[in-house]
Formats: C-alpha cells, sequence, structure tokens
C-alpha cells in the first residue's frame, strides 16, 4: 500500500470522507499536528538570516531541527493509524462470535488490537506537547510579523492534542488489561494539563504581541 504522504492531498481526503475504515480520525490527527509543525518551521525560516533575530537565531535553528522531525514523526504516526487498523482491528472484528468461545476469542483478540490502535494516537498526544513547548518560543522570539502563524500553530496542535485523546480513550474502553488502562489514563490526564498550560502561555503570548 502506497503511503499517503506520496499521493496528492486530495486522495487522503477523499479517502478521509469516503466509506472506508481508515483513514479515520486519529490519522487526521496526525496530519493536523504535522501542519501544525510546519507552520512552526516557517515561522523559524522568517526569523533566521535577519538582522533583528540575531541574538536568537542559534536557537531558532535548534527549534527548527527540533520541528522538522517532529513533522516527520507526526507525517509517520497519520499512516501508522491506517495501517494499524488494516493490520489488527479489521481481522479482530471479523472474527465468528456464533459461540462463547468464538466470542471470548473475538474479545480478547478485539482488545490486543485496540492496544495497538491506541498507540500511534497516543505518540500524538505526546508529540503535541512538544511542539507546543516550542511554539511559546517561537511567540517569545521568532519573527513577530508571523505571530499570528505562531496562534494558528497552536490552535492545529490543540485539534490534533484534543482529537489524539479521544481515539486512545475510546481504545481504552475495549482493552482488557486494567493496569495498562489505569496507566494511560494517569498519563493522558497529566499530559492535557502540561498541555494546557503551554496553550494558555502561547495564547497569551500571541495576543500580547498582536496587540502592540
Amino acid at each position: 500500500m502506497e503511503k499517503y504522504i506520496d499521493l496528492p492531498l486530495k486522495n487522503y481526503l477523499d479517502d478521509l470522507a469516503g466509506p472506508k475504515d481508515a483513514p479515520g480520525g486519529g490519522s487526521a490527527c496526525g496530519l493536523a499536528g504535522a501542519l501544525a509543525a510546519s507552520l512552526g518551521s516557517m515561522v523559524c525560516q522568517f526569523t533566521l538570516g535577519r538582522k533583528k533575530y540575531a541574538e536568537v537565531e542559534p536557537r531558532i535553528r535548534e527549534i527548527l531541527t527540533e520541528l522538522e522531525s517532529l513533522r516527520g514523526a507526526l507525517v509517520d504516526l497519520m499512516q501508522r493509524d491506517v495501517d494499524v487498523f488494516h493490520t489488527y482491528m479489521g481481522q479482530a472484528f471479523a472474527m465468528p462470535k456464533d459461540t462463547d468461545e468464538q466470542k471470548a476469542a473475538r474479545k480478547q483478540a478485539i482488545g490486543e488490537a485496540c492496544q495497538r490502535a491506541a498507540e500511534p494516537p497516543y505518540e500524538i498526544v505526546k508529540k503535541c506537547v512538544k511542539l507546543m513547548s516550542f511554539f511559546v518560543e517561537l511567540g517569545e522570539k521568532g519573527n513577530t510579523q508571523l505571530v499570528s502563524d505562531v496562534g494558528v500553530a497552536g490552535a492545529m496542535a490543540r485539534a490534533a492534542f484534543e482529537g489524539a485523546r479521544l481515539n486512545v480513550e475510546i481504545n481504552l474502553n475495549y482493552i482488557c488489561d486494567t493496569g495498562f488502562v489505569e496507566n494511560v489514563r494517569n498519563e493522558l490526564k497529566d499530559l492535557a494539563g502540561e498541555f494546557d498550560l503551554l496553550l494558555s502561555k502561547v495564547h497569551d503570548v500571541v495576543r500580547k504581541k498582536m496587540s502592540k
């Protein structure tokens, strides 16, 4: 199967809009995160090489490197979410359920498939927290003419974070490993608190600079 990143965007959007099992919301969150990272990289590119920002250029270069790495990872997760569904979820839900034994085996297989399906969106959640930490810095140090783009990047990252979190949580409902479920729920709560704090900082710096 060809990767969506190697196909025209229209192909992905048509498949997303169509009656297909995948791509779905999790994959769309990967794309939203990659768009957020791309916007952050754009702000870096318009900051580098300008005399006004010479003092922060070394740090901006570091941020650009990190954002490009995150963009690549999020594109991979956009595809992984699709691949995991096709590889595991479809098979599990297609299992017979006529007898009690078949129902039990199917339930176990679905739980294992959902645990795998939770992995890509969970990684998206974590990467969006990293994105937001860089957007705070870009709002403070980046080219002020692009501060609204920092705000848009933050909004895209928020969509990716919230959507990916929902995708993790829906899969947790089918996972039999209660210890795993509890750990992930606790980690999601901590990550959400960290993300919200960073998002608030991005909003504050963007609004402050836009009001000047």
